[in-house]
């Protein structure tokens, strides 16, 4: 689909995401929500009794969520629902429509303020300001509903900045502030031999994930710069030490830290690096030392997900072709590059997510295209958080970077 030169397609089918979420009132089915269910339940309790039987009925249970998603979840009575990480990335998307022309400052600030509402009215934190998931999160440990969660805040907490950034007001200065405050005393952190820190990623686990790692260093460290805290600058800094520390000769950075790498070996994907280099540019902007490894990092991302043509969901595999993996791919690119070296690889990943995911008739992105055998096959639901909110972010970002200059009569109020 030849689209990447078409910037008023782009535009209508943002605007189009933005209505549609909005008219939902940002609510929506997930990925994960299908895993809070007593079916889940017993599929994982039959998997600690005998873990091979256990493994073949979570094979088939995730077939079905793929192959019939809709009927999945009406037979567990799944609805959908609000969350939180979604509202921070509508935040800049709203942002980056301003940038566009598209609506007013007063409009943006009005957007904002009635998600900000929602949010202060369900702080999930002991301390400060914090959210999590709508649902209960199965991982190596059990992480329950609406259990604040680093990556959520992180989000959230990267919405506001940049809001204050451009609107100056007080009160989104103090709420970021609050948001520093639960990743400070809430969450648990690990020390290595050189007193760098990993924070986890709820206050009840041991998790030492980079990804998530990074994100809160560049928070605590673009507002450590804003409100002249020198402490928040120098966790900052050693919460990037930590990560920067493990980073492979090949510029990669593994989903977990090498103390933990044994719970999925050297795992690569999409989507996390982007995060890390995100993270990795936004650092570089304070820490000159960290250049070099974003540096590393972007080469080896272009290199090792670009391949034939198509971007892939790891370096080993194209599949599955993911709504959420590609809006990273496009919103990474086009946050860092700031001189148009990669636009390219940017286009590239554009064109595989409207080629491979998007539905004219409906108007909106499926969640993704498996392949089993030789047989592929796309789950055509839509998921809020997962694909919508990912996907108006990219393309919003996408366009700010390579045409700031676009405006039209068909801006939203």
């Amino acid at each position: 689909m030849k689209l990447v030169d078409n910037r008023g397609m782009l535009k209508r089918v943002l605007l189009q995401q933005i209505s549609y979420a909005e008219y939902k009132a940002y609510k929506g089915f997930d990925p994960y929500d299908v895993r809070d269910s007593w079916l889940w339940g017993k599929i994982l309790h039959l998997e600690r009794k005998n873990k091979f039987v256990g493994k073949v009925f979570s094979n088939i249970f995730r077939v079905i969520e793929h192959l019939f998603p809709f009927g999945l979840r009406r037979f567990l009575h799944v609805s959908p629902s609000l969350n939180y990480k979604s509202l921070g990335l509508f935040i800049m998307t709203y942002i980056n429509i301003y940038k566009m022309g598209l609506i007013s400052k007063e409009t943006l600030w009005l957007k904002s303020k009635d998600i900000l509402s929602i949010l202060l009215s369900d702080n999930h934190a002991q301390q400060g300001l914090g959210w999590g998931y709508p649902f209960t999160w199965y991982s190596y440990k059990t992480i329950p509903c609406c259990t604040p969660s680093a990556i959520v805040t992180v989000t959230i907490g990267e919405s506001i900045l940049r809001l204050y950034e451009l609107l100056g007001y007080d009160q989104l200065l103090d709420i970021a502030v609050h948001i520093s405050e639960f990743m400070l005393s809430d969450l648990n952190r690990f020390y290595d031999e050189d007193g760098d820190i990993c924070f986890s990623y709820t206050p009840i686990d041991d998790y030492q994930v980079h990804n998530v790692n990074l994100l809160l260093s560049a928070y605590l460290a673009e507002l450590g710069r804003l409100i002249n805290d020198n402490y928040l600058v120098d966790i900052a800094a050693r919460a990037a030490r930590f990560s920067i520390k493990q980073q492979n000769k090949d510029g990669s950075i593994f989903y977990w830290s090498r103390q933990q790498n044994y719970r999925n070996p050297n795992h690569l994907d999409l989507y996390h690096s982007g995060f890390e280099i995100r993270a990795l540019y936004r650092l570089s902007k304070m820490f000159p030392w960290i250049k070099s490894s974003l540096e590393q990092y972007i080469e080896f991302y272009i290199t090792s997900f670009w391949k034939k043509g198509h971007v892939w969901f790891s370096p080993k595999s194209r599949y599955p072709v993911d709504v959420h993996a590609l809006s990273e791919a496009v919103n990474c690119i086009s946050s860092i590059d700031e001189g148009w070296r990669y636009k390219n690889y940017a286009d590239i990943a554009l064109m595989d997510l409207f080629d491979a995911l998007f539905s004219p008739v409906k108007g909106n992105f499926m969640w993704r295209v498996i392949k089993v055998g030789p047989i592929l096959y796309r789950s055509d639901i839509e998921f809020m958080r997962w694909g919508t909110a990912w996907v108006s972010k990219a393309i919003s970002e996408y366009l700010v970077r390579y045409y700031s200059n676009i405006n039209s009569e068909e801006a939203i109020s």
